[in-house]
């Protein structure tokens, strides 16, 4: 037995400090040519780096097309950790092209992107290309199959280990359920998860075998074999409850918190290992011993079940409060994102679940200290409040299985920023989309103050990052589009940017020049926030 202890021991520190320390969701960096851009001759290849080693959602995961929609990328795509290489054709004749990538990142979310180019043409007549996206409807069916693995879970190893705290006997066949509920669905991740990040491009039968030997797959191969060490020692409850321990550790390994690393991995593993705990001392009080009238020793018992709910309770609130710190981290991302409004779902959920918690809590101390067993009829009220407590339980763990399957807030949220500004006699429109870290595009709009104003012939724009390393990144302007022309009012001039890449978040500083001729130019200074 000692040997056994020291075995799981070691595979929990190896899979604790084996955890990736990556970005939580990978962005671009740098790309090549740029978004927009309009070269005079044909690039060898499209580059695109990434904020973090990154690899190809399917066989299929790239292309470049022309105009025309002809496939011009030839053989197959390099992907070297962060940066990723797809050949194009030789000598590719005059026009534009559209270049499209689907990636997976560190936290097992699929990652699109595109750009545009120009040879020998500028690339304004084209919008800009919409980034591959994946399949909603199997996002939704990965982050559901997650939470049925979670209350598989809860039965399995959370009801087993608050069964023996409660000196209950839980039945084999619930138990047995549990374990088979855990393990099949770990497994079906496998394919759906593979069919999701595909989906942004194109998923085959070659690419769905490999994911079977994705670190992915091997994380979950691992898993199913520690619940089957956990059936076997279920009877030696320190050493189920270390293995229980790993179990959870391979889960969160292969979601956000494996992907970050650090102290977030571990309040993560705290978070589900305390969520576990909860749900499933909730499904043996509800099922199990409150099915009749409590005996005066199992009245006992019931407060130690309070502190240890009590317990697991605070460090679900504690760590979610500081996971979702990390994930949205500005809090108009908390209703401008798909992930801050599941989580405002689960707030709410988790504040209802609180309530019953509080009308259970006042029942067993109104009652734990009676000298003979409550009346009949009161266990019942206390059964209720569980199994409605346990419900909300259940729901509150899928909906925590379709957050982990979401894009964090902090990721995604990609505000469009626009400013009014003066420079000179002509008032500028500043519009930044969108600003936040990664490729970013900007449109300037100069207005005359009156119909005799020059018009703006071109302007200039440099971008400073105050305090960092990053000074006079340039800003090109591809496209001058002059406004309506209306008889005694101003004609107002756009300028279109080729894509930028702002390499940080946080202050920015614009400096924009807006030229009207050789000798007379107007300059302003602005700030705005990467996000």
């Amino acid at each position: 037995m000692r040997r056994v202890v020291a075995a799981v021991a070691l595979l929990l520190v190896l899979l604790v400090c084996s955890a990736p320390s990556a970005a939580a969701h990978a962005y671009v960096i740098s790309q090549s040519p740029s978004s927009g851009a309009e070269l005079a001759t044909s690039p060898a290849a499209v580059v695109v780096r990434f904020s973090e080693p990154v690899t190809l959602a399917s066989g299929t995961a790239t292309s470049v097309l022309a105009s025309s929609g002809e496939r011009v990328d030839t053989g197959s795509p390099v992907l070297d950790g962060d940066r990723l290489t797809i050949p194009l054709q030789r000598g590719l004749p005059k026009g534009v092209y559209v270049a499209n990538w689907s990636v997976i990142s560190a936290d097992s979310h699929p990652v699109g992107g595109s750009l545009q180019f120009g040879v020998g043409v500028l690339t304004v007549a084209v919008a800009e290309p919409a980034a591959p996206q994946p399949s909603s409807l199997l996002q939704l069916i990965n982050g559901v199959l997650k939470g049925l693995v979670y209350l598989g879970l809860s039965v399995a190893l959370g009801a087993a280990i608050a069964a023996r705290l409660l000196h209950v006997s839980w039945p084999r066949l619930w138990l047995a359920a549990g374990f088979l509920a855990a393990a099949i669905g770990s497994l079906l991740q496998i394919p759906v998860q593979y069919l999701w990040g595909a989906s942004a491009s194109q998923a085959t039968w070659d690419g769905l075998l490999q994911s079977f030997g994705s670190d992915y797959a091997v994380t979950i191969y691992l898993r199913v074999a520690l619940l089957a060490l956990a059936w076997a020692v279920r009877r030696w409850l320190p050493v189920f409850a270390v293995v229980a321990l790993l179990v959870v550790v391979t889960v969160v390994r292969n979601g956000h918190g494996g992907a970050e690393g650090g102290w977030i991995f571990v309040s993560t593993l705290a978070h589900a290992t305390a969520a576990t705990a909860w749900v499933g001392g909730l499904v043996v009080l509800g099922w199990a011993m409150l099915t009749r009238r409590l005996s005066v020793p199992q009245l006992r018992r019931l407060p130690a079940w309070s502190r240890y709910a009590g317990g697991a309770v605070a460090v679900i609130a504690l760590t979610g409060v500081a996971q979702a710190v990390v994930q949205v981290r500005y809090p108009a991302a908390l209703v401008h994102t798909t992930y801050g409004w599941v989580l405002i779902a689960k707030v709410v959920l988790v504040a209802v679940a609180g309530l019953f918690a509080i009308l259970g809590n006042r029942w067993v101390r109104a009652h734990s200290r009676l000298p003979d067993r409550p009346a009949p009829g009161e266990t019942s009220r206390l059964r209720r409040f569980a199994r409605r407590e346990a419900a909300i339980g259940a729901a509150i763990v899928i909906v925590s299985g379709v957050l982990s399957s979401v894009d964090p807030a902090q990721a995604t949220y990609a505000p469009t920023t626009t400013q009014t500004l003066t420079a000179g006699p002509y008032t500028v429109s500043l519009r930044i989309a969108p600003a936040r870290r990664g490729p970013v595009g900007f449109r300037v709009t100069a207005t005359g103050a009156a119909d005799a104003t020059p018009l703006a012939q071109q302007v200039q724009l440099t971008l400073d990052q105050p305090g960092g390393a990053i000074r006079a990144l340039p800003v090109e302007f591809t496209a001058r589009i002059p406004g309506s022309i209306r008889s005694g009012q101003p004609v107002p001039i756009t300028f279109v940017s080729s894509v930028v890449v702002l390499p940080d978040i946080g202050d920015w500083r614009a400096q924009l020049t807006v030229v009207a001729s050789p000798t007379e130019q107007y300059s302003l200074a602005t700030d705005f926030t990467a996000y």
